[in-house]
């Protein structure tokens, strides 16, 4: 994590309570991580990219500006059923779990395992993607899927908790591995999953290995209630 929520709202040139707002809101990508919010700064570059152009567009046409906001929601559930839940994933290290997790996901025929295995593992090299209590996303620092319609999110939990790898001193337990078509979407995805993930009930889920249907309900009623 490269940026804390007061160089953020340097960068972006905002206040730091209008930061706060955002975060609360799920609407940009953030970590938090011994009680302190984290931003990774190619994703916060990306978003002020993007936003920016979005600004432009609502300006120029109200229409052009409601298909951008359509096509960029998140749906994580729509998501997770695509990418599917999977339980006692081999896991002496990271590199070996987030490869076994590849192995089994479910993703498009077009995208080869040991390619994506690649691209997760020199994602993972630049910056490891531990949040904290225990969760990691693993994701390609480019997008994969060819369309959004098969976008994914997998949650994969390990057999054996990872040690010694995340900030925060937990534990890994959790893999949630994103697979996005568009930067817009991405970003989009990471933000409402790290507002998910912020959330103790659901973080609790993932310490048990819930069952598919808790998760499924919980993820439901918790986007029913933020959307």
């Amino acid at each position: 994590m490269e940026l804390k929520l007061k160089e953020v709202a340097e960068i972006l040139q905002v206040s730091e309570k209008t930061i706060y707002r955002w975060v609360k809101a799920g609407k940009i990508p953030c970590y938090r991580i011994n009680h302190q919010y984290r931003f990774h700064r190619d994703e916060i570059d990306k978003w002020a990219q993007l936003n920016q152009k979005k600004k432009i567009s609502s300006t120029t046409s109200n229409n052009s500006n409601t298909t951008i906001e359509t096509a960029i929601n998140p749906n994580l559930l729509e998501k997770l059923k695509n990418g599917g839940i999977y339980y006692r994933i081999a896991s002496p290290n990271i590199e070996s779990a987030i490869a076994n997790s590849v192995d089994i996901i479910k993703k498009p025929q077009s995208l080869e395992n040991l390619t994506l295995i690649d691209i997760l593992l020199q994602r993972e090299a630049m910056a490891p993607t531990a949040i904290g209590n225990g969760i990691a996303f693993p994701h390609p620092r480019e997008q994969v899927i060819p369309s959004i319609s098969e976008e994914s999110i997998s949650i994969c939990f390990l057999e054996t908790p990872i040690k010694n790898y995340a900030l925060d001193s937990e534990p890994i337990h959790t893999l949630i591995i994103i697979l996005s078509a568009t930067p817009e979407t991405h970003l989009k995805t990471l933000a409402h999953l790290s507002f998910l993930c912020r959330d103790d009930k659901f973080i609790s889920l993932l310490k048990k290995c819930a069952t598919r249907e808790e998760i499924y309900s919980y993820i439901e009623n918790f986007e029913s209630k933020t959307n």
